[in-house]
C-alpha cells in the first residue's frame, strides 16, 4: 500500500481530525492508555502516517493542547465582555471541555512534563488570554488592570484544576468560584 500524500488543506483537516479523535480518547482513557494505534484507527489512517505528522505521541499531545488552547481563544469574540459573560468564559476556560487538564491525572501530568515540558508551561498562553480579556472589555467599564495579575489568576485556576487531588475536594468548586469572583472584581469593581 502506498503512503497517502496530503495536500496542505487535506493535511490540516487530517491533523484536526486526529486532534479531536485523540482528545476524545485522552478524555476517556487518559494519556497512558491512549495508544497511537487507537488514534490512527479512529482517524482512519495507518500508524506510519501518524509519524509523518508527529515525531512522537507526546508531541502529538502537546499539539492537541495547543489546538485546544486555540479553540479557547476563539471562544472570545470581538464583542465587549460584561461581568456575567466574562464569568461564564472563565468557568468554561477552567472546567470546560476544551481544557485537557480536566482529564489528566497526576501521573499523566508528570509524564507529560518529563517528556514535553512546554506542554505544561503556559505563560505566553496565559498572557494572551489575559490581554484578549482586557481587549474585549470596554475601557470605561473596567479598572486599569495589569494583565500579569489576570494571567496569574488564570494560572492559579489552571493549577487548581491540574492539582485537584491535592486540594480539599468537598470545597474545591466553592474555592474556584471565589477565585473567579475575585478576578471579576479585580477587573470591574472601581477602586
Amino acid at each position: 500500500m502506498s503512503p497517502i500524500i496530503f495536500k496542505n488543506e487535506s493535511r490540516d483537516r487530517a491533523k484536526n481530525t486526529m486532534y479531536e479523535n485523540g482528545y476524545n480518547l485522552i478524555k476517556k482513557h487518559g494519556i497512558k492508555k491512549t495508544l497511537v494505534e487507537d488514534i490512527t484507527k479512529a482517524t482512519g489512517i495507518a500508524k506510519g502516517t501518524f509519524y509523518n505528522f508527529f515525531t512522537s505521541k507526546e508531541m502529538f499531545i502537546y499539539e492537541v493542547i495547543v489546538y485546544k488552547r486555540k479553540c479557547i481563544k476563539d471562544m472570545l469574540s470581538d464583542d465587549n465582555l460584561d461581568k456575567e459573560t466574562l464569568k461564564k468564559f472563565v468557568i468554561d476556560l477552567t472546567f470546560g471541555d476544551n481544557n485537557i487538564y480536566n482529564y489528566l491525572d497526576d501521573d499523566d501530568m508528570i509524564a507529560l512534563e518529563l517528556k514535553v515540558p512546554e506542554a505544561t508551561s503556559s505563560k505566553s498562553y496565559d498572557k494572551d488570554i489575559a490581554l484578549m480579556i482586557l481587549n474585549n472589555i470596554d475601557i470605561k467599564e473596567r479598572n486599569n488592570c495589569d494583565y500579569k495579575i489576570i494571567a496569574n489568576y488564570i494560572k492559579i485556576l489552571s493549577l487548581a484544576v491540574a492539582n485537584k487531588s491535592k486540594l480539599n475536594d468537598e470545597v474545591l468548586n466553592q474555592t474556584i468560584n471565589l477565585i473567579i469572583d475575585s478576578l471579576i472584581n479585580y477587573i470591574f469593581i472601581k477602586v
